[in-house]
């Protein structure tokens, strides 16, 4: 039986007393009791998520109001004592409290409004507040400074060049930081500030939230204390499930069946501190995950800035280096093995850049390159990519500046090296040494192309052509498919270059020359251009046009003693008599050209008399003549209302008295075919309504669905210019599609079609046709992911892609929309051998096994034991190697000693099998550090390595020395030795008086000597403040940011300094907020009086701010038609309602409130004489009737019967224990 688990308490109290024999029991309170926790289940749970809910709410608003940046609220909320992981718990769980609004397509509706209330501006100013580890990076920007050359403006083809790589910095470490969900690398090693998660199930429940101390232990109830420190997550599983073994019986199969059953999991990840200096953006220290590694702590810090080495960046670890990257590994051939994960109090350091010099031209990849000490112009050349297939071979040049040294022997500061780049490359043991500054130029081949002519105009194909042999004219002619129809014969040119490359040209006839004359049809030479010219060209065409009401407005060509009647017979539409009743038939008119070209004469004609034959009004027509035939709409205009969207016959639609949204629908179509109001969107159509002044557009939104069951409330009358919209799902919820992953070519997202197969999926995405690239595709499953019934419900459907791609059509299936099909690779399937080393190494991590392969080469690829200041740090005496049982599930430990498997020792010196795992410790781990604390007013303050003779001087400089309010004459010091607390006290608390300067040692002060477990508290000034602001903006003359000159500084004496109001100023919609919360007061009065009743006293971080007059009243709730109507002077609330439309049926006429703009509300529910004056900017907000639920009969016996069912069991339950 399930028993409530806020009632479990109170029943095992009741056992308790049973059985010490002091039980009295009474079936009626107990019956209540259960009662009552059946009730209070419900109710608990939702006032408890109420509650939460509106105090994160709050929250939000007063974290909103106080202007303060996410940095800033973070640091105020360490300085109250919350530590890092409780202020990201508490960021994450506002985060992710918010919830979506309904977005609908903006370019489908678009509102104008004249003026939005005070109390919108409230809605629409509320705004997400996220956190992450980045926003300690906000306060940074961009400089442009950065952007500028290193060495000065070498030009390229695309304008400046770019030193390579700085560019990957500018976009956000987000992009690179580590991944915040999903698992942890498995090589991860657990340290002191990580949470597990331990769960016990099935004979015992169990769950645990257990964080790692600063000794490396866990305390696991009934259990005791776990050393788990320096383990992955695996060995730490299988460390703790063999303790979880000795107590719970049921974990051990070797048992019989496994009866209780356990996991561990990672919580939340320990934060370390990194320093990143030199030459970077944003140097400084950083709080990041324990997962980031160098390469993405050099994110945070912004990058190396144009004076910072990309090729020599030193990781620093307690004083000593330990690792260099060079991050064109990285950046040109994707190599990560110089990048390590880091350490708390590791620094990584940028020094300044080597030498750097410039490659443009015909090069792949033109760029500033930074070369190391041994680098040449073959290393340079393979870093730019090689040459363009246009480089010119025969020389590169050089433009070096001479280095100091040779400056004496040189006579000029500049000078130019040429290089035969052909023999260069032939001789590969000749290279050339570069020097910082040099500018290398790889130049084009030339674009220049001889035994080509040109022919143009009036021929076949026109183009260009290759220059034959003995080639004329006309064969150039024939080439291009021959002459057209309209060609001028008396004429052709040949435009020649010469070769001094000046222009010839050579007028020839060409009548004569396709008839065969020599002296006319010429040779050609190379890079002639021969123009063939139509005759329209040099005597011009004849044409006349004629636009407007007729079926086939156009240009028509002018033939001889042509008039307006031919011409309106060639247009149309002038003998059907149902488009004739739409032109209009006095008028019509001729626009002619004037005798200069630049006049124009504008001539009427009577259309309707042409019509019936009228001779006089039949005009020949001119060259050039433009007639124009008028529409009836055109001159009179016609009432017209429009639909767009998702029906059938989308468009403009004459207007009709008493036309109502229904009528419109039924002409456009679609909304009596089912299958097609499957994909219309019913909750909601919108209509756009011209406003008064032809200016404003109003939106006035209808239920679809309600409409077309026959809802009159719904079916609104439309008004001339009306256009409503109606939207389909897609529209709304998005475009039908199917997906496809992995093993393909093209993955993506597809349109999804009717009838679509997995195999047009896979065709349209590519490989599968393709034998060499199928030998890698694993074609015994694939698998489709597919939306269930309900949203959040996924389906996994596995087919044979083999027989997919045989035309098998029971595997070959229809996909449905929303569908994601997965294709596997072999590799992803097939695991390759690997072994793993983690620990204390340079580059722990799992490594491809190759034959005979020992641990000496795994240490080897790994790094780190050939630097002797690395090799110092790590314990030689023992590492462990794990490996595989039989069974193929558990490992066996095979301890080894380093230090001779370095010497490489046969007998330590082990050949690896596949799956082994080497473990290398560091000194610390055998070897304890020890450590003293330090809080309160320094900029650092946290937990240190003690050592030797450390004082608190040394202490303070430790954490960054003192904050400006800091009480720089005497500290705290809490002493304690953990293994003897006696009953009474917990620590000695020692005063010790500050040493007078941080920057040097006083021979006379006395010197406090740390021990370990120490903690110092620097207190805080008591007296020590600063300015404090308060806020006044909008229609004050000097609106700002302004400080209190006394505590007792009221409202007004604050609006006086600001020189007073402005004559626009709205006094009534004064807002005034004090600590993210809204105080009500009378702007008015507070101005006007000397009293401290109605003027108010200001506190630091108030915030006032005095609107503009809105001029309009705001209706919303249970009215008609809720929205903004103007402001007039005397009126009442019903006098706005009823502008409106009135109440709505489901209106609580009894409830009517007004919401002043200065935040009082008052009842409006008597009308006539009694019915309140409406002010400007006020809020009329009608209440909707409460529905109440009709009495469930059948529920409540069920429920009944239920709780008599519970009772029963329980009483039978203590009886039998009584027994």
């Amino acid at each position: 039986m399930i028993i409530n688990r806020n009632i479990k308490p109170y029943l095992s109290h009741l056992l308790r007393f049973e059985k010490s024999g002091k039980f009295f029991f009474s079936a009626a309170a107990l019956i209540i009791l259960l009662t009552i926790s059946l009730i209070s289940t419900s109710l608990f749970a939702q006032t408890e998520s109420g509650q939460s809910k509106a105090k994160k709410d709050a929250l939000k608003e007063q974290i909103k109001s106080s202007g303060k940046s996410e940095a800033e609220i973070k640091e105020q909320l360490k300085q109250s004592g919350m530590s890092d992981a409780e202020i990201q718990s508490q960021l994450d769980d506002l985060q992710d409290s918010d919830q979506q609004p309904v977005d609908f397509d903006e370019d489908k509706v678009q509102t104008k409004t004249e003026a939005v209330p005070e109390s919108a501006g409230d809605i629409l100013d509320e705004a997400e507040i996220e956190y992450d580890e980045l926003s300690q990076f906000d306060e940074f920007e961009e400089s442009d400074d950065e952007e500028l050359p290193i060495i000065g403006e070498a030009p390229s083809a695309g304008g400046v060049l770019r030193p390579f790589g700085y560019e990957i910095f500018n976009l956000s470490p987000k992009t690179f930081e580590p991944s915040e969900g999903g698992p942890v690398d498995p090589n991860y090693p657990l340290g002191p500030g990580d949470e597990i998660v331990l769960t016990l199930w099935g004979d015992t429940e169990q769950f645990h939230r257990l964080r790692i101390d600063r000794e490396g232990k866990i305390l696991i109830p009934d259990i005791g204390q776990v050393v788990i420190s320096g383990l992955t997550l695996e060995r730490a599983e299988e460390k703790i499930k063999s303790r979880l073994s000795g107590v719970y019986s049921g974990l051990d199969p070797l048992s019989g069946s496994q009866s209780t059953f356990f996991d561990l999991s990672m919580g939340k990840l320990r934060s370390i501190r990194i320093f990143i200096m030199g030459e970077v953006k944003r140097p400084g220290g950083y709080t990041m995950r324990a997962t980031v590694t160098a390469f993405n702590a050099l994110y945070y810090g912004g990058g190396p800035n144009q004076r910072g080495s990309l090729r020599n960046i030193r990781i620093i670890r307690d004083g000593k280096t330990i690792n260099r990257m060079d991050l064109y590994s990285y950046l040109l051939y994707g190599k990560t093995e110089e990048d390590m994960r880091l350490q708390d109090g590791d620094a990584i350091f940028v020094p300044i850049r080597g030498r750097m010099v410039a490659i443009k031209g015909e090069i792949n990849a033109p760029a500033f390159y930074e070369l190391k000490p041994w680098d040449k112009l073959r290393n340079l050349l393979s870093l730019a990519r090689g040459l363009k297939a246009t480089a010119y071979v025969d020389r590169i040049q050089i433009d070096r500046i001479v280095p100091f040294e040779e400056r004496e022997s040189y006579p000029q500061e500049r000078k130019i090296i040429d290089i035969d780049y052909k023999s260069y490359m032939k001789d590969k043991d000749k290279d050339f040494q570069l020097v910082d500054g040099d500018v290398i130029s790889v130049f084009s081949i030339l674009d220049f192309k001889m035994n080509l002519v040109n022919i143009a105009g009036s021929v076949t194909r026109p183009g260009t052509y290759e220059l034959n042999e003995e080639m004329r004219l006309t064969d150039l002619i024939e080439e291009a498919d021959g002459v057209l129809g309209e060609i001028y014969l008396d004429r052709a040119d040949i435009i020649r270059t010469k070769s001094d490359l000046t222009k010839q040209l050579i007028q020839i006839d060409l009548g004569l020359a396709m008839s065969g004359d020599s002296t006319q049809n010429l040779l050609l030479q190379e890079l002639d251009e021969v123009k063939i010219f139509s005759i329209h060209e040099i005597e011009g065409s004849y044409s006349v046009t004629i636009r407007g009401q007729v079926k086939n407005p156009g240009r028509y060509p002018l033939l001889e003693d042509m008039n307006l009647y031919d011409l309106l017979f060639k247009a149309g539409g002038m003998l059907d008599p149902a488009y004739m009743k739409n032109t209009y038939l006095e008028r019509a008119d001729i626009i002619r050209i004037g005798d200069n070209s630049l006049k124009r004469d504008l001539i009427t004609f009577n259309l309707g008399k042409l019509l019936e034959g009228d001779n006089s009004e039949n005009l020949n027509l001119q060259n050039n003549d433009e007639v124009i035939i008028y529409s009836m709409n055109s001159i009179e205009g016609q009432p017209s209302v429009t639909i767009s969207g998702h029906v059938k016959r989308a468009g403009r639609y004459k207007f009709q008295d008493n036309m109502t949204i229904y009528d419109l629908l039924f002409k456009a179509g679609g909304m009596l075919d089912p299958a097609y109001m499957k994909n219309t969107y019913l909750e909601r159509a919108d209509i756009i309504r011209i406003g008064d002044n032809s200016l404003k557009r109003d939106l006035i939104t209808f239920n679809l669905g309600k409409l077309l069951e026959g809802d009159n409330s719904e079916n609104l009358n439309l008004q001339n210019k009306d256009e409503v919209i109606i939207y389909s799902m897609s529209s709304i919820k998005g475009q039908s599609s199917v997906s496809i992953s992995g093993h393909v070519k093209r993955p993506g997202k597809y349109k999804f079609q009717d009838n679509m197969t997995i195999y047009d999926l896979l065709f349209k995405a590519g490989g599968m046709l393709d034998p060499a690239y199928m030998k890698n595709t694993y074609l015994k499953r694939a698998d489709i992911i597919r939306i269930g019934d309900t949203a959040l419900e996924r389906n996994i459907i596995s087919f044979n892609l083999g027989k997919v791609l045989d035309g098998d059509p029971g595997e070959n299936l229809t996909l449905r929309n929303q569908d994601e099909v997965i294709v596997y690779s072999m590799e992803s399937i097939e695991d390759k051998p690997t072994v793993t080393i983690s620990g204390h190494v340079l580059r722990p991590d799992k490594y491809r096994f190759q034959d005979n392969m020992t641990i000496y080469d795994l240490l080897f690829k790994a790094g780190g034991m050939l630097d002797e200041d690395y090799r110092k740090e790590t314990y030689l005496e023992r590492a462990d190697l794990l490996r595989l049982n039989e069974d193929g599930i558990t490992r066996r430990t095979i301890p080894i000693h380093l230090g001779k498997v370095l010497l490489k020792d046969p007998k330590e010196n082990m050949q690896l099998i596949d799956k082994d795992e080497l473990i290398v410790y560091d000194i610390f781990t055998v070897e304890r550090r020890k450590y003293v604390t330090i809080d309160g007013k320094v900029k650092r303050p946290g937990q240190f390595e003690l050592t030797e003779g450390m004082s608190i001087k040394d202490l303070v400089l430790r954490a960054g020395g003192y904050t400006d309010d800091a009480f720089r004459f005497q500290a705290e010091v809490a002493r304690i030795n953990p293994w003897e607390i006696d009953g009474n006290s917990l620590a000695e608390i020692i005063e010790v008086n500050l040493p007078t300067t941080l920057a040097e040692n006083n021979i006379n002060e006395e010197i406090f000597l740390l021990e370990e477990y120490d903690r110092v508290s620097i207190k805080r000034h008591p007296y020590w403040q600063v300015q404090r602001t308060v806020s006044i903006l909008g229609e004050v003359k000097f609106p700002g940011t302004y400080s209190l000159n006394a505590k007792d500084e009221t409202l007004s004496d604050i609006i006086r300094r600001t020189e007073g109001l402005t004559s626009e100023a709205f006094e009534e919609g004064a807002r005034f907020t004090r600590g993210g919360q809204r105080v009500i007061f009378d702007l008015k009065k507070a101005l006007k009086s000397n009293s401290t009743k109605d003027d108010i006293v200001l506190q630091p971080g108030d915030n006032i701010t005095i609107p503009k007059h809105p001029m309009v009243v705001a209706l919303s709730g249970a009215v008609q038609t809720p929205g903004l109507l103007k402001y007039i002077q005397g009126k009442k609330a019903g006098y706005y309602i009823d502008r409106v439309g009135g109440f709505q049926k489901e209106a609580d006429r009894g409830n009517v409130l007004i919401a002043r703009a200065n935040g009082r509300v008052d009842s409006a529910t008597r009308r006539f004489w009694l019915d309140p004056k409406v002010n400007d900017g006020d809020q009329i907000k009608v209440a909707f009737k409460e529905k109440k639920e009709d009495f469930d009969t059948t529920e409540f016996f069920k429920e009944t019967a239920s709780i008599l069912a519970s009772l029963a069991t329980v009483i039978f339950l203590i009886s039998q224990s009584s027994k």
